[in-house]
C-alpha cells in the first residue's frame, strides 16, 4: 500500500491525494481478515515503493550490495532506500518543490495538466500522451520532466550517498524518452549516480511483499 499508511495495524491514513479517500481510517487489516476469514496476523502490510525495491535489488539487480534508491513514478510518488538487507520507506512524496510538493510534478497528472496546459485538450496518462502525440510536443514534455526529476533526485542525495537509484512505476516503462538528459542532467550536477528502469517491471512489487514472510526481512 502507498502512505501514508499505519502499516503496522493496517489503517489507511490517506487522504487529500485523490486516491484511496475512501479508505481513509479503514482498518484494512480487520476488513480483509473478516472477508477472507483469516487471522489477522496471517495480513501484514508494506509500502509499495519498499516492496518494489526490495524485490528489485534481491533479484533484478547486478548490484545487491550497494546503497540504493527507489523512486516509484506513476499515480503517485513513492520513495525508499536498501542498504545492507533494509529496506526503508523515504517518504519524501511531500518534499517542498518549485511552487508546490515533488509529487505533483512527478507523477502522471503533471503530465496530463501540462498536456491540457499546452493543447486545450484533455488526456488520460502518458500512454496516450506517447500515442498521440506528435514527436515536437513529446520531446518537449519528457525533457521538462526530466529535468524535475533529476532537480527531485539532487534533492535526495546532496552527499552522494546512493550508489544506485532505481525507477518503477508506469511512467519508468517511457525510460527512452527521459533517461538520456535525466543521466546527462546528474552528470552535469555532479552527482555519481547510476540510474535504471526497473529489470522486473511490476512483478518486483510482488516478489518484495512475498520477502514479508521471511522474518529476517519483515523484522527489519
Amino acid at each position: 500500500m502507498p502512505g501514508p499508511f499505519d502499516y503496522e495495524n493496517g489503517i489507511s491514513l490517506i487522504k487529500g491525494q485523490s486516491k484511496f479517500e475512501n479508505l481513509y481510517n479503514v482498518n484494512i487489516k480487520k476488513e480483509l481478515a473478516s472477508q477472507l476469514q483469516i487471522n489477522s496476523s496471517q495480513i501484514r502490510f508494506e509500502n509499495d515503493a519498499a516492496c518494489f525495491l526490495l524485490g528489485e535489488v534481491l533479484y533484478g539487480s547486478d548490484s545487491p550490495n550497494h546503497k540504493t534508491l527507489g523512486l516509484t513514478l506513476g499515480t503517485g510518488l513513492g520513495s525508499c532506500e536498501y542498504h545492507n538487507g533494509n529496506v526503508r520507506d523515504l517518504n519524501k512524496w511531500d518534499t517542498p518543490f518549485d511552487e508546490s510538493i515533488a509529487e505533483n510534478y512527478l507523477v502522471t497528472r503533471w503530465f496530463t495538466r501540462e498536456y491540457n496546459r499546452i493543447t486545450g485538450q484533455d488526456i488520460r496518462g502518458v500512454k496516450e500522451i506517447i500515442e498521440n502525440s506528435d514527436n515536437e510536443l513529446t520531446t518537449l514534455l519528457f525533457n521538462k520532466y526530466a529535468d524535475n526529476l533529476s532537480r527531485f533526485i539532487s534533492l535526495i542525495c546532496t552527499n552522494n550517498e546512493y550508489e544506485n537509484v532505481i525507477l518503477g512505476g508506469n511512467i519508468s516503462k517511457a525510460f527512452d524518452l527521459f533517461g538520456i538528459r535525466l543521466k546527462d542532467n546528474l552528470i552535469n550536477s555532479g552527482l555519481k549516480i547510476k540510474v535504471n528502469p526497473a529489470k522486473l517491471g511490476e512483478n518486483s512489487a510482488l516478489i518484495g511483499a512475498a520477502c514479508l514472510w521471511n522474518e529476517n526481512f519483515y523484522k527489519k
